[in-house]
Parts: structure tokens; sequence; C-alpha cells
């Protein structure tokens, strides 16, 4: 009896220890104030359009910043974006970026995904995508403004469009 007891304990206390996957964008703004001390978002001023919260923030009191964060039918994130037009602060963008890889995605190495999309933080107009298991995340540093992107490929199914040559998709002339 006590090895069945101390086996659902065991269960119990796994369970209880997994990572939410899933979180509404006040959880994720909440979760995003609590990791990074140097972000001030504007929660007053924020609002939704189109299953999409927009708001503001600060980071290091100098830099303004963009969030869109979109959701599911559900209301989960599944898309967070981060802009900013000021790009003499490229670096305190990349830290923000960074900051919401670890949070929104904890299972990625936020290290590594700064690195593989913004290099050395030259501003340089190139788009660039780094993939994992289960995000998509996308970049640009560029002189009209700096973007960042994670989607979640569980929430946001990839669809791929497959080639066919079915009788209905030939046409004669």
């Amino acid at each position: 009896m006590k090895r069945i007891a101390a086996l659902l304990l065991v269960f119990v206390t796994l369970t209880a220890c997994s990572v939410q996957e899933k979180m509404s964008p006040w959880i994720f703004v909440e979760r995003m104030r609590q990791t990074d001390k140097n972000l001030v978002i504007d929660t007053e001023n924020s609002f939704f359009e189109n299953e999409k919260m927009v708001c503001y923030a600060v980071y290091a009191d100098k830099t303004k910043l963009v969030f869109e964060i979109s959701t599911d039918e559900h209301g989960n994130s599944d898309k967070i974006s981060l802009a900013c037009v000021q790009t003499d602060k490229a670096a305190d963008f990349v830290l923000c970026a960074k900051s919401i890889a670890s949070v929104y995605s904890t299972e990625d190495d936020s290290d590594n995904v700064a690195k593989e999309l913004f290099g050395t933080k030259e501003l340089s107009d190139e788009c660039r995508y780094y993939e994992t298991q289960w995000r998509s995340y996308a970049a640009v540093l560029s002189e009209n403004g700096l973007y960042f992107s994670v989607e979640s490929k569980k929430l946001v199914p990839q669809t791929e469009v497959e080639f066919s040559l079915k009788q209905n998709d030939i046409v004669e002339y």
C-alpha cells in the first residue's frame, strides 16, 4: 500500500512540474514582467483588434517597443511579434527578443536563437529565419526598423502545397 501511495505521489509531483505551453497574452505579459526587469509594458493602453493584442513597452528606460500577440480561437498566444523603429537601439531590441524566446519557448535555447537570428547585430535588411521542432523564428534588423517574431508550430500547423497533375488542373488551349 505504501508503494502505491509513493508512486501516486511521484506521479502527481511530476505532472505538477510541467511547463504550461499554452498561455493567454495576459499570462505572457506577466511572465515577461517577471523574467526581464528592464521591460516595462504599458497594459493600460493595450488593445485587442482582430484576435491580436497590441501593447507598447519601454526597454531599459530608453527603447520604445510594440508587441503584437496573435491568439488562436481558444485565446492562446500562437505568435508573438516585436517591433521597434529606433534602429540605434538594436542591442536592447536583441535582449528583449531573447527574453521573449526564453518565456514563450522554454524548451528552446534563447542564446542560440539570438545567435542564429541576430549574429553580429548589424543593420543589414536581411530577413533571417530559424526553426526548432516546435517554433518558427524570424527577424530583421533594418535601417527602417527592427522586427522579431516567434510562432508556435503546435498552435499554428504548417501547411505545404502539394503538387499534383490531376486531370482538372491541366488546361488545354
